[in-house]
């Protein structure tokens, strides 16, 4: 039996039919989050070998756990790659700072401290 949820009309009236459409994905898309996180729950306070049993308060914890961030997603590879780059950017930066008065120093000073300073703040603005 499936689960259909009721949102009074008063409630979305000012909602267009895009938005509409996507309250509903949205929607979906929490309700799966929450019966993921709901399995977990009761998966990893499970002491039988019976079949599981999902309470309500389960789902509520699940809820909280999610909306409260307790559970903070996982990163994608790309963010990694430029953790390390900002670090090998800010060796590189101090390394050129020290041959200033070469006459390579001071371009590879200011190229290195603009690069450095885009790869740290993508990272910042990702974490």
């Amino acid at each position: 039996m499936p689960i259909q949820i009721d949102v009074s009309d008063d409630n979305i009236k000012h909602f267009n039919d895009p938005a509409k459409q996507e309250l509903r994905k949205v929607s979906a898309e929490y309700a799966q989050e929450v019966i993921r996180e709901a399995s977990r729950l009761e998966a990893n306070i499970r002491t039988t070998q019976g079949n599981p049993e999902i309470t309500s308060s389960h789902v509520k914890d699940a809820s909280t756990v999610i909306s409260r961030r307790y559970i903070t997603p996982r990163k994608r590879w790309w963010f990694y790659i430029v953790k390390v780059l900002a670090i090998i950017g800010t060796l590189v930066t101090g390394f050129a700072f020290d041959k200033l008065s070469e006459t390579w120093g001071p371009i590879v000073f200011a190229f290195s401290v603009v690069i450095t300073t885009i790869l740290t703040t993508i990272q910042t603005v990702n974490e």
